[in-house]
């Protein structure tokens, strides 16, 4: 299944990011496998902005628009 995601790292820059070089695509098992917290965020609507952190707390996403945590 194509999801249409990026996942863009915080040390990626913006020029970084212009090299098509520097993309690749994977399927979702890759991703999970990667970082298995995207588990919780698969059935989310399409144009949701997230944002990947991690603290003592563990590794989570955060809803850029309310700011809610993703249980």
């Amino acid at each position: 299944m194509i999801t249409g995601w990026r996942a863009i790292g915080d040390t990626d820059t913006q020029e970084y990011l212009n090299n098509p070089n520097n993309s690749l695509i994977v399927d979702f098992n890759t991703l999970a496998n990667i970082e298995p917290a995207i588990l919780k965020i698969y059935n989310m609507p399409v144009g949701t902005d997230l944002e990947f952190r991690y603290d003592n707390t563990g590794r989570y996403f955060i809803d850029t628009k309310t700011g809610k945590r993703i249980l």
